[in-house]
């Protein structure tokens, strides 16, 4: 009878303790278990990864770099009861095994530096990534998370209509979906962006409705290859003319400078947006050397001609412009800011000619056509005047013409009310040509009208849309955060 006692409270013992144990395994990976978001695989999270570590905030931080992969891969691999302070330091850091993690902070210093990167990441390129990897405070241990899908216009065509233009879409969901791991998308992708980018700057498409799909389009492309030069530019553009942030566009025009350092078309975007953002004088230097750099650029050539028509030393403007179409005799730029200086020196029938010269080789542009009506209703061509500002108006029903472009013609027969009710269209349009209203004399007339004041004060270039400020996303190496 006692063996059978003894016999019974033994295996009562073992139940007990084989209950604990199952108690405590279960305890164990609910508290360390990989909880992924839906339909993301390990996969995906590692190629997020390696997309963070190519981006800008990680590319020289090599031990934020280690820090990230070690804490994902224990992650991935239900081993996140390694995790530690202690073994963050000797297998990530390489540090001796004799470390004491209560005489070197060295572990939540970098977990600070880390979280400040990967709020660098998220608020700049890995803005539209689709998952989000963070690291809280108080914690080593990473939370991933699937961000929402971007928003991306629907249409039923590859065609949207906007004021009358039929606006083919160049690049249609198919390639917006491209996965990253597709390498040969990225390349495809920046240059589709910066086309559809290049087509609001001429005033040829609605920027409300091309630069949001430009911008997903750059950025799905730096995720597919963070190192695309061309999807830095075209987010610098996106930045300065139609998000207007200073810091921003500074910050990827030198990023696209920093892959692409010989590029003629970086070069001189860089200058054309010192001459917008910092200021004529600043600028110019800026200018000079961009045409030092590259002495055979139409481009360098046709922004130092801008920048001395807005500085109105004419007589410098038409010397360069007359270099531009003597290189290059069919580039109406040239011809249309020569005889914008032309006109500054009241060289009225040079000016004319040249003006006329580009709106034939423009194919009518809607801005050339608004820019010689302003300049007959200067010159009490009244008729002259009112024929183009009718003309511009019955483009406009057929196709997109920039608000902007309108209220300069309806400006120079002294429509001032209606010229700034467009004004305010064109600021609602995010319209590029805004960037440009403090520079070109053409709007002095309404420079002292308090409406237009209020309304340049609206869009001004600023870092009011900046989060945070690039710059520090490479100088916070420098600073100690000891947040855990």
């Amino acid at each position: 009878m006692r063996m059978a006692l003894i016999v019974l409270y033994e295996k009562a013992c073992q139940t007990l303790e084989q209950r604990d144990r199952l108690a405590k395994i279960e305890k164990a990976e609910n508290e360390f278990s990989v909880h992924l978001p839906a339909g993301v695989s390990p996969r995906d999270v590692v190629q997020q990864i390696e997309s963070i570590l190519a981006s800008s905030a990680f590319n020289r931080a090599i031990r934020s770099q280690s820090f990230l992969r070690f804490i994902v891969s224990k992650l991935l691999e239900h081993r996140v009861d390694q995790i530690k302070e202690y073994t963050i330091a000797v297998e990530a850091f390489g540090m001796p095994e004799s470390f004491d993690p209560r005489c070197s902070p060295i572990v939540r210093v970098e977990a600070g530096r880390l979280r400040k990167k990967l709020q660098t990441y998220k608020r700049m390129e890995g803005k539209l990534a689709s998952l989000i990897i963070d690291l809280p405070k108080g914690s080593y241990v990473p939370v991933i998370q699937k961000r929402a899908t971007p928003t991306v216009p629907s249409y039923n065509s590859e065609q949207v209509t906007n004021h009358g233009q039929t606006l083919p879409i160049s690049w249609n969901r198919r390639i917006l979906d491209a996965s990253a791991e597709d390498q040969s998308h990225a390349r495809s992708l920046a240059r589709l962006a910066h086309l559809d980018v290049s087509r609001c700057l001429l005033g040829v498409a609605a920027p409300h409705l091309l630069m949001p799909q430009a911008e997903i389009a750059a950025r799905q492309s730096l995720r597919c290859d963070a190192s695309t030069f061309r999807a830095h530019l075209a987010l610098g553009l996106i930045h300065l003319y139609y998000h207007r942030s200073s810091n921003l566009t500074k910050w990827h025009l030198d990023r696209a400078r920093q892959l692409a350092p010989h590029d003629t078309e970086v070069m001189n975007w860089q200058a054309h947006a010192c001459l917008i953002s910092s200021g004529l004088q600043r600028a110019l230097p800026h200018i000079e050397h961009v045409l030092v750099c590259q002495p055979y650029s139409t481009f360098a050539r046709l922004n130092l001609a801008l920048a001395m028509y807005f500085l109105q030393d004419c007589e410098q403007a038409v010397y360069y412009a007359q270099q531009v179409i003597h290189e290059d005799p069919q580039f109406f730029w040239g011809q249309w800011i020569l005889g914008a200086s032309y006109g500054a020196q009241l060289q009225d029938e040079k000016a004319i000619r040249c003006l006329e010269a580009a709106i034939n080789l423009s194919a009518q542009f809607p801005p050339l056509l608004a820019w010689l009506a302003h300049f007959y209703a200067t010159r009490a061509m009244t008729a002259r005047a009112e024929n183009l500002a009718s003309e511009l108006l019955r483009l406009s029903t057929q196709k997109y013409v920039s608000p902007a472009t309108i209220a300069l013609a309806h400006l120079s027969l002294g429509d001032d009310a209606r010229a700034i009710q467009l004004l305010e269209h064109a600021v609602a349009m995010k319209d590029a040509y805004l960037v440009y209203l403090n520079l070109l004399p053409c709007f002095s007339a309404v420079r002292s009208d308090n409406r237009f004041i209020d309304l340049v004060s609206r869009i001004t270039l600023g870092s009011h849309l900046d989060s945070i400020d690039p710059s520090e996303a490479l100088i916070d190496e420098q600073i100690a955060d000891l947040e855990i």
